[in-house]
């Protein structure tokens, strides 16, 4: 246990002075805040009469931010994996006394470790962002529930993320999935454009992705109390209704409007799967 802390601890410090990791894992993140306020807030509330739109869409974006931050952080985390496979740093461990279990582990913890900490910090960033517009509170409860979501997120990213570096090799390699990410994912997740205007296709393509069932249900729970002032009177429910489908704080997916249980089912079930493909790979090259 002491072999698998003392590596977690030294793959967080690889990380944090890596200045090009660290900017590669804040690159969606960065991309959605430097677009957001460029355009798409004014293009976001752009003809809208619902009460309070401005601090709606702050919402919706701030959810936005955590949701691709969980993402891109944990990739960034696997960066000291890779840098170890093509310095052949990962060699010396094979005579170091730390099993390859605790050496694997450190990777995948530090991962996790890293997303955890880069999407918290998000996290406070967005809400002090919110509040700095005029926007409420997330609040308590809506603040305890977004730590969870961030943890889920995290586990889902660092299992699929996982199951994908085992594929990379060299520090090109991963430089150039880290740009592809940091630029897609926020796409991914539904932040540069909103669903409504999506196709149908594409839509159904992004609601099998973890990281977007991450971001409508951050959604649900950065908008609460907007969506609770916004949408009033005798049609609020069903004007809600629509409202949350345009944006994307839920969805359908072969017609059906899926609940929040599926969503969080489906980033535990994509975390493991992601878990145990990268354990058969590993086991498979550790046999030839």
């Amino acid at each position: 246990m002491n072999a698998f802390a003392a590596l977690t601890r030294r793959n967080w410090r690889c990380y944090a002075r890596d200045h090009g990791a660290v900017f590669f894992s804040l690159l969606g993140p960065l991309f959605i805040v430097v677009l957001y306020l460029l355009f798409l807030r004014k293009l976001n509330m752009q003809g809208s009469n619902i009460p309070g739109v401005a601090h709606l869409v702050d919402a919706w974006v701030a959810a936005g931010i955590v949701a691709t931050a969980c993402l891109t952080t944990c990739l960034a985390g696997y960066s000291v994996m890779v840098r170890d496979r093509e310095s052949r740093v990962s060699r010396d461990f094979a005579v170091a006394p730390a099993s390859a279990a605790q050496v694997f582990g450190s990777y995948v913890a530090s991962s996790a470790l890293i997303g955890t900490i880069m999407s918290a910090i998000a996290l406070v960033a967005s809400q002090v962002y919110v509040k700095a517009y005029g926007g409420p509170w997330f609040g308590f409860g809506p603040a305890a529930a977004m730590v969870g979501l961030i943890l889920l997120s995290v586990f889902s990213s660092a299992g699929l993320f996982g199951f994908i570096m085992s594929f990379i090799h060299t520090q090109a390699a991963l430089t150039g999935v880290n740009v592809v990410t940091g630029i897609m994912s926020g796409f991914l997740v539904g932040s540069y454009i909103p669903p409504v205007v999506l196709p149908r296709g594409v839509l159904d393509f992004m609601s099998v992705l973890p990281c977007f069932h991450s971001a409508v249900l951050m959604r649900g729970v950065t908008m609460t109390r907007t969506l609770a002032h916004a949408f009033t009177g005798a049609d609020g429910p069903r004007a809600r209704a629509q409202f949350n489908l345009d944006e994307g704080v839920s969805f359908r997916f072969a017609g059906h409007l899926v609940p929040s249980w599926v969503s969080i089912a489906w980033l535990a079930v994509s975390g493991l799967l992601g878990f145990g493909a990268m354990l058969l790979v590993l086991r498979h090259r550790r046999r030839r």
